[in-house]
């Protein structure tokens, strides 16, 4: 099947033209063609859709020297071959400014096979240019997510040399690029031997990931880290050296501190406490019991976690429900109140009680606390602190 070919004929000779149009059919083309021979209407058929321009080098008024740099200027990348009679020095220094190939007249039989090395050379140069356009794409890719990240990026010589690094890393670690000339990222390192010993696993597997290390600032800051380390290659698979990638989880570390520190002293609080400490969600079931609670109502821990507060109370109409909690869930703020009530325990006895009722928000969702008395204990035990402000300060020290 023939190839479709575009093509735009610089000739003052339309014989000549049409022999040439006979040659690329011979060879396999179904030129669309278009004769020109004037400057004026050269310049009026240049398009990007041509797939060839061939040119005789002398046209009166005109030659194809001309012809290819106003093509050139005008922005266009089309094949340009010089098709001539006698001037083969001229065609040769056409070649010389861009053409692409030049057929003397008297041998029009290769003209086919110039065309097809014309095309052939054009799509491995849009192929290249593709190829580096997408290199630049990826490129400012990299560069973006490079320099945009959060997490503080660090790249390696195969010696351990740092010669880059993010603005995040900059940061973190108070150097600027500038300055890491003389920088090994093993410098960056609190302990040395932690520092050897993560590398030989990188040597190892070719990567680490989520490693917790501490590292170093160059002001001597001290900070707990995560680290990824990945190996480097070249296209030919030479190693080149590392790229990690460090997150700071200082404030994390401390915050999961803080945490612990704030759950032993609600547990010791809550623990030691002679009254009943009970937390419910804000479907008023119970999330925490205490040894206290225990003790008042007779359930053990796993009897009690999972149920209605509803368990634990009546009153004189027979409803096993504390008065003020809807009231607290309905206002939907910290609210605290107190009431007296009467007590259910498991074994079905009935008993006065004072209760402390408040409610708060964690994570987007709503608790209640209660502090419980069994107020016929009251006069034989009273407590020289008072429960809810050491729970409240313990929760606060948190």
């Amino acid at each position: 099947m023939p190839t479709p070919l575009r093509v735009l004929i610089l000739e003052d000779r339309p014989d000549d033209a049409e022999l040439m149009v006979l040659k690329l059919k011979d060879a396999g083309f179904e030129p669309d063609w278009t004769r020109v021979d004037t400057q004026e209407d050269y310049l009026a058929n240049l398009d990007v859709f041509l797939d060839v321009i061939l040119a005789d080098y002398v046209v009166p008024q005109f030659d194809g020297l001309t012809a290819l740099k106003l093509m050139q200027e005008q922005g266009f990348e089309i094949p340009f071959i010089v098709v001539t009679g006698s001037y083969e020095e001229l065609a040769i220094a056409c070649m010389r400014q861009g053409a692409a190939d030049y057929v003397l007249k008297g041998q029009l039989d290769r003209l086919g096979e110039s065309v097809e090395r014309a095309l052939g050379e054009k799509e491995l140069r849009e192929a290249k240019s593709r190829t580096e356009q997408a290199m630049r794409e990826r490129e400012a890719l990299y560069r973006t997510l490079f320099d945009e990240t959060r997490d503080a990026i660090i790249i390696t010589n195969r010696y351990g040399r740092v010669i880059d690094l993010n603005p995040a890393a900059e940061e973190l670690f108070e150097y600027g690029l500038d300055e890491t000339h003389e920088l090994l990222e093993r410098d960056l390192y609190t302990d040395p031997k932690q520092a050897d010993a993560l590398l030989e696993e990188i040597k190892k597997v070719g990567s680490v990931q989520d490693f917790e290390v501490r590292l170093r600032s160059k002001s001597g800051r001290e900070m707990d880290c995560l680290v990824t380390w990945t190996i480097r290659h070249g296209a030919d698979g030479v190693f080149l050296g590392r790229r990690g990638i460090i997150r700071d989880t200082t404030k994390e570390k401390q915050l999961e501190k803080a945490l612990q520190e704030s759950e032993a002293r609600f547990q010791t609080v809550a623990n030691s406490a002679f009254d009943a400490i009970v937390l419910a969600d804000h479907k008023g079931q119970i999330a925490f019991w205490n040894p206290a609670a225990s003790r008042i109502f007779g359930y053990a821990p796993d009897e009690a976690q999972g149920k209605s507060l509803s368990l634990l109370f009546v009153d004189e109409g027979g409803t096993a429900e504390p008065r003020g909690a809807a009231q607290l869930l309905e206002a939907g703020n910290d609210q605290a109140l107190s009431e007296r009530l009467v007590g259910l325990r498991k074994n079905g006895e009935r008993f006065p009680l004072s209760i402390s009722l408040s409610s708060s928000e964690i994570a987007s969702k709503r608790f209640f606390s209660a502090i419980i008395r069994d107020i016929g204990e009251a006069p034989l035990a009273r407590q020289d602190v008072d429960i809810q402000e050491r729970l409240e300060s313990s929760w606060e020290g948190g």
